[in-house]
């Protein structure tokens, strides 16, 4: 089954989901949260949350002090969400006492409860220049240096504070969240696991290790860690809203839903929260109830984007278009570059574009993976791969044999299952890391690969002489790319097998479904441009929807020779 583009979004990444992740760090206990950053990627929303620091003391200077009244003021002013006024009042006592490091501390803390993290980092740097010890100002300045995208920056930082402080639990916590930024994931999750050692009761810590586990595919390991964050503080919504994602990846939707429930509960301001309870919401069916929980995250969050996008595809789901349209177009006024919104638009206003968006395909994929297998052969009675597997049998022979197959779009391997017969060595290529993960579990295949189907052929040194491109074009409309590239690693009298959706017109059509559907001329005209010429074809059911049956194509092609020149090139 292929993984090229999608019907809307992210809920099981049938539904595009957009993703945040709150990266966080700590103050002295005093001064309460230093920042919060926003990271998005994908589909549901996931926060790395932060913990007071509960051991560091106000540093100062050896020359004049402020009172410890001052900075008890301060810090209150800070505590209570006037940044503004906490501001103000560090700035007039740096005045009195120019070497303080306490009110550095407080003015850089107040400037990114403002938003002005620049700011906050040159403040972590002056107090730095004034105590070059100083750990929270490094740790904290790592904070800022991630919140601005500076993230090697970060993690130097963050090391020098360990460096001074080796046992600094917070500081190691902020290593951990800047390395997962770069993808570090491996080393993410030692140091994450570093910081529970020390100090078993973090929770802060262990959510922050399940999402680095959620990111490396490890989802058991990752509701593990997340129950540990909510064991350890009960009213900890973002941990209950990441569990809930994590559940709902899992296929444990209602689970899931009960977790969003709690983080709403405790957090009814929670934007990214009643998000990801819509998600689970519409993904267990309730559509209603889906749109109202994407409503409330817009009410909070008026542009956020991915909450419109996500909204734009439940109202579809309950058939309203027009409202569907509305939110889509809300969302890419807030997100210009959003693929998911920019795909479903164009499918719902009958605009016919060359493909689906690469990033809507893969979290399309993504999310239906663990449920990919159920629901398209019990729930649509999806029978294309064996339909097609046995077309190549009835044309070729019951004895036939192919050296070296690739399955463009393998999914979860329900093509590789059927193909399998047929070939000496099975490759298997995926847009979907989730997707390749479950292909990898049923052993079928000799090699697996995740990335784009025509930058693998184009990229690969080896000859393939069996093609299997079941559901691909579904999602991509313009399949010249996807013929030249399987003709370029062609080995001679290659045979290439696709099924496609059937469109009684003329070349190619992206339907209201987001799906795309093919004429049979212009799936010969194109084969036959390079150099595949047509040995068999079949008509079939794709799949049963709520609209009835979905018509389709079964396709053989044979590569007889050298390409030929593009019809009009």
């Amino acid at each position: 089954m292929a993984s090229c583009g999608g019907g809307g979004g992210r809920s099981s990444r049938r539904r595009s989901l957009h993703q945040t992740r709150r990266f966080g760090t700590a103050m002295p206990k005093w001064a309460g949260a230093f920042a919060a950053m926003r990271w998005t990627r994908l589909s549901a929303c996931v926060t790395l949350a932060h913990v007071p620091d509960r051991t560091a003391r106000p540093a100062v200077s050896n020359d004049s002090r402020p009172s410890p009244d001052t900075i008890r003021r301060l810090a209150t002013l800070y505590n209570q969400g006037r940044h503004a006024e906490a501001e103000a009042g560090a700035r007039d006592q740096l005045a009195r006492h120019p070497r303080a490091v306490a009110l550095y501390d407080i003015l850089a803390a107040a400037l990114a409860g403002q938003g002005k993290i620049a700011s906050a980092v040159e403040t972590c740097r002056a107090a730095i220049r004034i105590k070059p010890d100083h750990v929270e100002a490094f740790s904290n300045m790592g904070t800022g240096l991630r919140t601005l995208g500076r993230l090697d920056e970060s993690v130097a930082a963050c090391r020098e504070a360990l460096h001074l402080k080796p046992d600094h639990v917070e500081a190691r916590n902020n290593l951990a969240i800047a390395l997962q930024g770069l993808g570090r994931l491996d080393e993410a999750i030692e140091n994450y696991r570093a910081v529970i050692r020390a100090a078993p009761d973090f929770a802060a810590a262990h959510s922050n290790l399940g999402a680095a586990l959620r990111a490396k595919g490890d989802l058991v390991a990752a509701i593990t860690s997340y129950r540990a964050a909510v064991r350890l503080a009960p009213k900890f919504a973002a941990a209950h809203s990441n569990l809930g994602v994590a559940l709902r990846e899992r296929g444990q939707i209602e689970d899931a839903v009960a977790s969003c429930h709690t983080a709403v509960e405790l957090r009814p301001d929670y934007a990214e929260g009643h998000n990801n309870l819509g998600v689970a919401l519409r993904q267990s069916g309730r559509f209603d109830d889906a749109v109202a929980s994407y409503r409330r995250a817009i009410e909070l969050r008026p542009d956020y984007a991915e909450a419109h996008n996500n909204l734009a595809n439940a109202l579809r789901d309950l058939g309203r278009v027009d409202d569907a349209v509305a939110c889509y177009r809300e969302a890419l006024r807030h997100r210009p570059d959003h693929g998911g919104a920019r795909h479903m638009l164009a499918a719902l206003t009958g605009e016919t574009t060359k493909t689906a968006p690469a990033e809507y395909t893969a979290a399309l994929f993504d999310g239906y993976a663990p449920d990919f297998d159920r629901h398209l052969v019990k729930a649509l009675k999806y029978e294309v791969p064996m339909r097609l597997a046995d077309l190549l049998r009835r044309t070729i022979g019951d004895d036939a044999t192919f050296e070296h197959a690739i399955d463009l779009g393998c999914g979860t391997g329900l093509s590789g299952e059927a193909f399998r017969p047929f070939a000496r060595h099975l490759a298997g290529v995926d847009l979907s890391g989730e997707m390749i993960k479950r292909a990898r579990e049923k052993g079928i295949y000799e090699d697996l690969a995740q990335g784009d189907v025509v930058a693998f052929l184009n990229g690969t040194r080896e000859r393939f002489d069996l093609f299997v491109c079941t559901d691909v074009l579904i999602y991509v409309g313009d399949a010249a790319d996807i013929f030249a590239a399987s003709a370029a690693a062609a080995a001679p009298d290659a045979v290439f097998c696709v099924s496609t959706e059937f469109f009684d017109g003329q070349g190619y059509v992206l339907r209201p479904s987001g799906r795309y559907a093919h004429a049979d001329a212009y799936m010969r005209d194109v084969a036959a441009a390079h150099g595949f010429i047509e040995i068999a074809r079949e008509n079939t059911t794709i799949r049963e929807e709520k609209g009835g049956a979905i018509e389709g194509r079964l396709l053989l092609f044979r590569l007889n020779g050298p390409a030929k020149a593009a019809p009009g090139s």
